[in-house]
């Protein structure tokens, strides 16, 4: 049986079945981030499938109101795969994603995930993009920075304008799949999470914006750990600028700043982004830790 989720009864079955999916996360993180869409205006819409009474399956649609297409989460129990939970999750899905006025839905898969992958290739979806997640230990020391003349990268805390994040991450990121438009209402949570010192953006000589680079700490700096301590949000750069050396640049703005406070073992989250940005990363030594394929299924 399909029907909608429900929070307040449905949240320990939901977690239960997250822990199925491996994907672990307690019921304050998954209170938190409904709340954290729902504060964004997000439109949230979200089917369960049920079982004797135990969920076994789920889909998440959730939309930026200033965005058409949305993104859409979809997973079974694997106790339950093969029985057509799936593809009732899926047409449910799509018919809500019509209701709501939504014109695309963009979903990803674990590139590993080729049963996934042909589930949603046969359903006349196309792979768009991707999201990576790369680990670096720095054992060589960063290149140094060498900007063209008239560029100039500084961090937030000496800009302290968040219309002006706000402007740098959609111009800078607007274009690529993955990414949502930025509101400020979104850049005043984003400066809240992120410390001001670990946010660079970048301008050329007449003051036009050039990227956007963010890094944060995790944790404290360990020689011993094996878990990254210091987390980069992969560089944006505008259109007009993107080439290889500029992502390189803008990523190691924010790897030194991370460097300079004792982190040698830092994470970097890309969405969406182009191949000579891939590449400048890896240059760098990130080395490729978790993969997943982006679809996108008309509605």
């Amino acid at each position: 049986m399909l029907r909608p989720f429900n929070l307040t009864q449905d949240i320990s079955a939901f977690v239960e079945l997250l822990s199925a999916l491996d994907h672990e996360s307690s019921e304050a993180d998954v209170t938190a981030q409904r709340q954290e869409l729902a504060d964004l205006a997000f439109v949230i819409d979200v089917l369960v499938a049920e079982h004797d009474g135990q969920l076994v399956g789920f889909s998440d649609i959730w939309k930026n109101p200033r965005m058409a297409r949305a993104a859409l989460t979809l997973a079974v129990h694997p106790a339950y795969r093969n029985q057509g939970i799936g593809n009732a999750l899926f047409q449910k899905s799509i018919h809500n994603a019509q209701t709501l006025g939504i014109e695309s839905l963009l979903v990803y898969v674990s590139a590993e995930d080729d049963t996934t992958q042909a589930f949603f290739k046969r359903r006349t979806s196309t792979k768009v993009s991707g999201f990576r997640r790369f680990t670096l230990n720095v054992i060589n020391p960063l290149p140094i920075v060498q900007w063209p003349a008239g560029v100039n990268v500084q961090p937030y805390s000496k800009i302290n304008r968040p219309q002006l994040h706000t402007a740098a991450s959609n111009q800078s990121w607007g274009d690529l799949w993955g990414h949502q438009v930025v509101t400020d209402q979104a850049t005043q949570m984003v400066l809240a999470a992120f410390t001001h010192d670990g946010i660079f953006i970048a301008f050329d000589a007449h003051r036009k914006i050039v990227g956007i680079c963010k890094a944060q700490e995790i944790s404290t700096p360990t020689s011993s750990s094996d878990t990254p301590t210091g987390y980069i949000d992969a560089p944006g750069i505008v259109p007009e600028h993107r080439n290889q050396q500029f992502y390189t640049n803008m990523l190691v703005e924010a790897a030194m700043w991370l460097y300079n406070k004792g982190h040698t073992h830092m994470m970097l989250e890309s969405w969406g982004d182009l191949d000579l940005a891939l590449a400048a990363y890896t240059d760098l030594g990130f080395e490729l830790s978790e993969h997943e394929l982006a679809f996108v299924v008309t509605v």
